[in-house]
Formats: structure tokens, C-alpha cells, sequence
């Protein structure tokens, strides 16, 4: 049974997936709370130890729902999204556990999206989590696109509060919940990476943007949850490359026989160059595990690829 909002009218519902990280959420949720708008604040935990779930049930003012096991990163964001949606919340602000937010990061990014009604989603620039460079992922992957017309704009002195991108990396969003009618949630085939990038393809398929907004910051920190033993570390590898073979079969740009196509090549040529390469057989199996487990959710993916390109409110109504 979901928890019920209490809202008192809030414009944002500010949504944290939790997994046995309380140091994190040390940072992560004052942060929220410290920013000048009204924010409500629900946390999906998913099956997290004793010592995280009594911290968030100390907390004021969070709705806590608490999976009887881990679902998943976009699984557990849709919980949420879904009742963003029925308590008619204007955006919704997703913080990965292992972020925290400088000042008024959330307040200016409803500004903006207000402004430039247009974007379906928008995301400040990510810093690596000491707060003295910029995350080096996000620089590679989400500024280096729009350097050119950054440097531009500064030079000429007449920087935007928004950039046009591609993609941008999920661990701090602000949607607009408008947007996810036309787009729907997170597909839930994904268990986690993929998902992200898949939602973002599905924004611009639909005439929604994305933003990057470089004068506003969150700090990722980037925590990874220990994996106790070694097939526990396997299994979560298969679940990882399984969830980056959805995102090659389900890609809604290309047909989906193209997609079947790519997602066979890679997995038989790369793999095999890689065995050859570095002689790792881990590698190998972790490969085929996740090619098979793809395969036997093929009429699934061609549903999910299908039911994208319409627009509505997929895997958020009734979920």
C-alpha cells in the first residue's frame, strides 16, 4: 500500500530512492530542506538495513515508503512520479542518494523551468562531491556538448540559464510533471542504468527538452553499495548489462528489427573482443547471462517499444 501525501500545496515533490547509504542521506536531505521553496520530500527505500530505515522514520516532514525488496532504481522513482501526478504537483526534483544540492539549487531551477516552459526536464551541473571540480562524467558526457556555445556566450557576455542537451544524467532532475503525461515514468524493464538516457530519448521523441543549467550545482558523490560476496557482485553486473541491452532493443529512433540487430552485434563482437583482449571469462559469461536474459523478455521489449511512441502516462497509472 502506497503512503498518502500530505501536501500543503507544495509546486515541487523532491523524490529520493534510498539503499543502505545513511552517511549519504546525511547530506542528501538537509540539503532539500534547506533550500527557500516548499518542497515535499518522499523517499522510496528499497529494503535498506535497520539503522537507514530508522533515520528516515526520524525525519520531519518525509513520506517514507518501504519496498519489501530492491526494485530498482526507476521502479522504486515511479512510486513516487505516480503520485506526483494524482496530488497534481507542477514539477517533481529527483536527488540520487549520494547527491546533495548547493543553495537555492531547487527554488532557481523552478524559475527557470518556469521561464522556458518548453523543457520537460532540467538538471544543474553535477560537481564531484569534495565541491571543487566538476563531476568528471558529467563534463565528459553532458558539457562537452555544449561547450562550444557556453564558451560563446560567456565570451560575449550573455551566458543562458539553460543549455540544450541531449541527455543529462538522472541524479538530479527537475521534471515537469506535464511532461511525464506525454512520456510516462521510468520503463521498468530497467532495474538500474539505462533508464535515464531511455526517458530522456522518450522527452525528445515527444518535443520535450532537456537542459542543462550550468550556473546551479549539485555535489554527486558517487557511493557504490558493497557487494558482500562474489556471485553478489556477478549477479548485480548481469542485472547492470542487462538493463544496457533493454536500452539497445527498445532505443525508439530505430526500428525494432535494427535494434535486435545492435544488440546481438555487441554483445557477440565486443564481447568476443574483449575475452580476446583481457582474457576474462567473467566478462564472457556476465555477457551471455544478460544476452539470454534479454532474449527471453523480447516480446515484452517490443511491447514496451511500441507503447513509447504513443504519448500518455506509461508505468505511472495503476502501477
Amino acid at each position: 500500500m502506497k503512503p498518502e501525501l500530505s501536501s500543503n500545496n507544495a509546486t515541487v515533490l523532491t523524490i529520493i530512492v534510498s539503499y543502505n547509504a545513511i552517511d549519504c542521506l546525511k547530506k542528501c536531505i538537509p540539503s532539500v530542506k534547506s533550500d527557500p521553496i516548499s518542497s515535499d520530500i518522499f523517499v522510496i527505500d528499497n529494503n535498506s538495513t535497520p539503522d537507514v530505515i530508522q533515520y528516515l522514520q526520524a525525519q520531519d516532514e518525509l513520506t517514507l515508503f518501504q519496498s519489501s525488496k530492491n526494485i530498482g532504481f526507476g521502479r522504486a522513482n515511479n512510486i513516487a512520479l505516480a503520485s506526483a501526478l494524482k496530488n497534481s504537483y507542477k514539477y517533481v526534483f529527483l536527488l540520487n542518494q549520494d547527491a546533495y544540492i548547493e543553495k537555492n539549487c531547487i527554488s532557481d531551477l523552478v524559475k527557470i523551468a518556469d521561464e522556458n516552459p518548453e523543457f520537460g526536464i532540467l538538471s544543474p551541473a553535477h560537481l564531484n562531491g569534495r565541491d571543487d571540480k566538476l563531476d568528471p562524467k558529467f563534463s565528459q558526457n553532458y558539457v562537452a556538448p555544449i561547450l562550444p556555445e557556453l564558451l560563446h556566450d560567456i565570451e560575449n557576455g550573455k551566458s543562458k540559464s539553460v543549455y540544450m542537451s541531449k541527455y543529462a544524467n538522472a541524479a538530479a532532475w527537475l521534471i515537469r510533471t506535464r511532461s511525464l503525461n506525454l512520456t510516462g515514468g521510468f520503463d521498468p524493464l530497467f532495474f538500474m542504468y539505462g533508464e535515464d538516457d531511455d526517458l530522456c530519448d522518450r522527452m525528445r521523441y515527444h518535443k520535450q527538452k532537456i537542459g542543462i543549467c550550468p550556473s546551479l550545482f549539485v555535489n554527486h558523490t558517487r557511493h557504490q553499495s558493497n557487494q558482500s560476496t562474489y556471485m553478489k557482485r556477478i549477479v548485480h553486473l548481469i542485472k547492470v548489462q542487462y538493463s544496457r541491452n533493454i536500452y539497445t532493443a527498445k532505443y525508439i529512433n530505430r526500428s525494432f528489427l535494427s535494434n535486435f540487430y545492435v544488440l546481438s552485434v555487441n554483445t557477440f563482437t565486443v564481447t568476443l573482443n574483449k575475452l580476446l583482449m583481457q582474457r576474462k571469462l567473467e566478462t564472457l559469461f556476465v555477457s551471455i547471462c544478460a544476452y539470454i536474459a534479454a532474449i527471453s523478455k523480447l516480446y515484452k521489449i517490443y511491447s514496451h517499444w511500441k507503447q513509447q511512441k504513443k504519448r500518455g502516462a506509461h508505468w505511472l497509472v495503476n502501477d
